[in-house]
């Protein structure tokens, strides 16, 4: 039976770190912290958020990498030690689409696709401190790549994130209990 992992992928400011954070809090389950080389936001703790490097420090990871994207020109990724260590991995399109080409045969990916209005985006994004230009560039260079992702429409569950922050924690909790019992359920058929 191969491992499952959750992968949660969301616009900027969809609310995916915070409904993220706290099922894993919920369910006992570990996030991927993964690497960037993106200046650290105010509130973000290193070795919590992201594990925060420059561009020289890529070259140690080089062969470990197992996903990998590019965004505003920062690097992110994750290597096959914290993957296989987790249960949950926050991710854009190109970064699935990395994972499942680099290790799609070793594990059951779920994906968990979180979505909110532009309006509340934006209004999440200045709550966090982001300027106004650095959410709307990003929102924009995002855009093909998730039309695309939303035209596959390869992922398991959706959540439209714009009801309160406690219903949208129990509905990706209620989701993720349902699939680890089915691959318990599967494991004691075998």
């Amino acid at each position: 039976m191969k491992p499952t992992k959750f992968l949660i992928i969301g616009r900027t400011a969809s609310g995916k770190s915070s409904i993220t954070r706290a099922v894993c809090d919920r369910l006992g389950l570990n996030q991927v912290i993964s690497y960037t080389t993106r200046p650290r936001r105010s509130k973000e703790k290193d070795c919590v958020d992201h594990i925060f490097i420059t561009e020289e420090d890529i070259e140690k990871y080089q062969n470990d990498i197992v996903a990998y994207t590019e965004i505003n020109g920062y690097k992110y990724f994750t290597t096959y030690d914290v993957l296989d260590k987790s249960d949950v991995y926050i991710i854009d399109p190109i970064g699935v689409d990395n994972l499942k080409l680099k290790c799609g045969d070793q594990y059951k990916f779920i994906e968990i696709y979180i979505r909110v209005p532009k309006t509340i985006a934006s209004d999440r994004a200045k709550q966090r401190g982001d300027k106004v230009k650095d959410f709307k560039n990003r929102y924009e260079t995002e855009d093909t790549e998730f039309r695309e992702y939303e035209h596959r429409c390869t992922f398991h569950y959706h959540l439209r994130n714009d009801r309160p922050f406690e219903e949208s924690v129990e509905k990706v909790c209620t989701w993720i209990e349902e699939e680890l019992r089915k691959g318990s359920i599967d494991e004691s058929s075998n």
